[in-house]
């Protein structure tokens, strides 16, 4: 699995500590995510703007945070913003799809589907920026 992830942006050396800060950057961006809802919300913005405000503001936040903190990328510039963008809308896409799939198409039930959602996108993610968005060599 390291052998793996060192063809990425991370080196092999970095394979495991890489993983471990990006769980930690995701987790507090998702905390920051949560603070920024419920701090709007409660300066009474709707839900829904507060939503939007504060997923705009965690989405840079993680592009940046897990750039430079997980990847140590250098360059933070148009084309890696670019595919970052892009995994996200794939991410959605997945989520999407998931959800119809298992709930919907399945009948399963909706924790089942929102189980497998957060499993996908940070697997999806963690690969993606690792072998596509921040990688800069070869």
């Amino acid at each position: 699995m390291r052998r793996l992830i060192a063809r990425g942006a991370l080196g092999e050396d970095e394979a495991f500590s890489g993983l471990v800060r990006f769980i930690v950057v995701g987790l507090a961006v998702t905390a920051l995510y949560l603070v920024l809802v419920l701090a709007l919300h409660g300066a009474g913005v709707g839900a829904r703007l507060a939503s939007v405000v504060a997923l705009a503001v965690t989405w840079g936040a993680s592009y940046l945070a897990q750039g430079k903190i997980t990847f140590r990328a250098e360059d933070l510039g148009l084309r890696p913003v670019l595919r970052f963008a892009a995994m996200s809308a794939l991410g959605l896409a997945i989520a999407q799809g998931l959800t119809i799939g298992i709930y919907e198409v399945l009948a399963l039930p909706l924790w089942l589907a929102a189980l497998a959602v957060c499993i996908a996108i940070p697997l999806t993610n963690f690969l993606l920026m690792n072998f596509w968005v921040f990688r800069s060599r070869g």
